[in-house]
């Protein structure tokens, strides 16, 4: 009969602990959730195009800014390269800093390359790049935040023309 009881009350014991164990369980999933919702609202409002590519420079996730930005599609950013959208002067130093970053582990940037839309008409953009690591260590890609600078130097063109037209006019 008391080992009856001490089995009941260890039965008992077991199932407090799972019911607590699942209300744990139950709010880190609700936590990860609205972490999840956090970070999605987040890319899904940035003006800046987000994007993760390859080791071998193969778009594989992005946001929407990155497809308006472009002027492409879902489909047509699936496994892009760099190179398609990028002159073969821009892909030349975009692989030498992707290069860098890859044997370095450091973050890298490029400031005012040209980005071809799907249209053909171009973009003046800023890159910031970072190695991303499996859950091993080991480099799988690059993430990238694009911002595209096009008005802004529009802007300083128009200043420096303004500037050298009263230089002229003064001389």
């Amino acid at each position: 009969k008391e080992a009856e009881n001490q089995l009941r009350a260890a039965h008992q014991e077991l199932e407090a602990r799972v019911e607590i164990r699942t209300l744990e369980l139950a709010k880190a999933n609700k936590d990860i959730r609205a972490s999840e919702e956090k970070y999605r609202n987040i890319l899904e409002n940035m003006d800046e195009a987000y994007f993760e590519i390859d080791l071998k420079g193969n778009m594989k996730f992005w946001n929407d800014s990155t497809r308006h930005i472009g002027g492409f599609s879902q489909s047509e950013l699936m496994n892009m390269n760099y190179r398609q959208y990028t002159s073969p002067e821009t892909a030349k130093m975009m692989s030498a800093i992707f290069n860098n970053i890859y044997k370095t582990g450091e973050r890298g940037s490029l400031y005012d390359f040209e980005l071809i839309r799907k249209d053909r008409s171009t973009r003046n953009m800023e890159l910031s790049v970072n190695l991303m690591r499996n859950s091993e260590g080991e480099a799988i890609g690059f993430r990238c935040i694009a911002r595209d600078i096009t008005e802004r130097k529009r802007a300083e063109d128009a200043l420096h023309q303004s500037e050298e037209k009263y230089r002229l006019i003064a001389e």
